[in-house]
């Protein structure tokens, strides 16, 4: 389904605000709020980073662990 086909049909539905998560190697990469004719409101780059690691390293990550870094200090709120 392309980006086309899931404006026309949340249109069909009624709905005001898509979000879109692109992904990158499996793996969460972008979120786009985009509004019902198509334009880009908001968006958010997702990244995730772990200290003192390689590529090669099988690591888990704790949740209680994860935190929100942000450029704009309004979103600081989204990490809790």
């Amino acid at each position: 389904m392309s980006i086309r086909d899931v404006l026309i049909k949340s249109s069909e539905l009624d709905i005001i605000r898509l979000a879109v998560v692109s992904e990158l190697k499996g793996n969460p990469n972008r979120i786009d709020f985009q509004d019902e004719e198509g334009k880009i409101s908001f968006s958010l780059e997702v990244t995730v980073g772990i200290p003192n690691s390689n590529a090669s390293s099988k690591s888990r990550v704790k949740s209680e662990s994860l935190k929100l870094q942000s450029d704009v200090p309004e979103l600081d709120q989204l990490g809790k």
